[in-house]
């Protein structure tokens, strides 16, 4: 799997091929098109009403929350290394770590519920502030 550089794609073609009741998404699946992108996080109705569809698309589309979780169900020591290094690094710059707050407002509520439980279970230093 490999990222796209720099977060943006400025090189592709609008040929037509979006298969989506909504033209105002034909950009996005362009560019997923032309990067090969295997899944593309949208919290886009018509992206997502046009996958749920049985239309075959390239790439999978998740809402963030839903393609979070599915990154804690398969990789769930993946998810509690990055929580606990979080966590850490909140702790020290500002005294509290609320990343499931920040989660909750980013739209993503049930990822927040499980980087709160696994916050719930963090042996931390005792040094902290």
């Amino acid at each position: 799997m490999s990222t796209f550089e720099g977060g943006r794609v400025e090189d592709f073609d609008m040929d037509g091929s979006f298969p989506g009741s909504d033209q105002h998404d034909a950009h996005v699946h362009a560019a997923a098109v032309a990067r090969g992108a295997d899944y593309v996080l949208s919290c886009d109705r018509g992206l997502q009403e046009a996958a749920a569809e049985d239309v075959e698309l390239p790439y999978e589309v998740y809402a963030p929350d839903e393609f979070f979780l599915l990154i804690d169900e398969c990789s769930p020591i993946h998810v509690r290394e990055a929580t606990l290094r979080q966590t850490l690094y909140w702790l020290k710059k500002s005294g509290k770590a609320s990343m499931a707050e920040h989660l909750e407002k980013a739209g993503c509520p049930q990822f927040a519920q499980r980087v709160r439980q696994y916050q719930t279970r963090l042996s931390l230093p005792k040094d902290l502030p």
